[in-house]
């Protein structure tokens, strides 16, 4: 879902930039960069361990702090919720500092 998602992105797209800076800083900004990582075992990995972690009673707070969200309870609705209202923060921030 993620690789199809990508490949539809434009490279010109603010949504295809900000999952590029994402990448290490010595790989170069592509999507075929950008596909190669998310297809590598790293990633996959790294999804298998978050998936194991929202599964786990009372590892909400743990993820709340590990990626910097105001906690919003257990499981995985509530790590979406909280990264989504985090995102949503980070966008209205750099909005209001752009428009001053």
């Amino acid at each position: 879902m993620l690789v199809k998602y990508i490949g539809s992105l434009s490279e010109e797209s603010t949504e295809f930039k900000e999952l590029c800076n994402c990448l290490p800083e010595d790989v170069e900004k592509g999507k075929e960069n950008l596909l190669k990582c998310v297809r590598g075992p790293f990633f996959q990995q790294a999804v298998d361990i978050l998936d194991l972690a929202t599964k786990q009673s009372y590892s909400g707070q743990q993820l709340s702090q590990m990626f910097g969200y105001s906690y919003t309870g257990e499981g995985p609705r509530a790590l979406l919720e909280g990264l989504r209202n985090k995102g949503l923060q980070e966008k209205l921030k750099k909005q209001d500092s752009q428009s001053e």
